[in-house]
């Protein structure tokens, strides 16, 4: 699962568009935050125009990860920033199965 910012600018940038404004409220972010995503889809979406459309990509999970590392801890998904798999090697296919998240 990723973070919903990630989420968001991934879009932005496959589409070569800037977020919405109803994007940006399901994100819940603190106003600065909210701007530093808006912003960077609008770089990305710039990129992709001018036809690189690779580099956009590359440059909307670079932001993300950026803004991500700077919002407070709480608005931090923990299922994000934890790998899926540490600590599962003694666990059962029953026990893994439950695991996934439907």
């Amino acid at each position: 699962m990723r973070h919903p910012v990630v989420e968001v600018l991934a879009d932005a940038s496959y589409r070569g568009r800037e977020v919405t404004d109803d994007e940006l409220d399901a994100l819940d972010l603190a106003a600065h935050d909210r701007d530093l995503v808006k912003k960077a889809a609008r770089e990305a979406a710039f990129i992709w125009d001018g036809g690189d459309r690779e580099k956009a990509r590359w440059h909307a999970r670079e932001r993300a990860a950026e803004i991500i590392g700077v919002l407070p801890e709480e608005q931090r998904d923990p299922t994000y920033l934890n790998d899926p798999n540490e600590g599962t090697d003694h666990l059962g296919p029953a026990e893994l199965a439950a695991r996934v998240r439907r």
